[in-house]
């Protein structure tokens, strides 16, 4: 896996296996409020799919 940085704290993750299908992390709400961004798209959070990996 490796992880790609991209303006406005965008984050593309590439899993191995998964090429095609990178996961697109970023920010929104009070995290860009707090970083100061003001994305095109509001993206999710790492903590998200933490969050989302813990409740199933």
């Amino acid at each position: 896996m490796h992880v790609d940085l991209e303006p406005e704290r965008v984050r593309r993750a590439v899993i191995e296996g998964f090429e095609d299908q990178p996961v697109v992390y970023g920010v929104r709400g009070g995290v860009a409020e707090h970083y100061g961004v003001e994305p095109e798209v509001e993206r999710p959070l790492t903590l998200d799919h933490v969050a989302m990996a813990l409740a199933a």
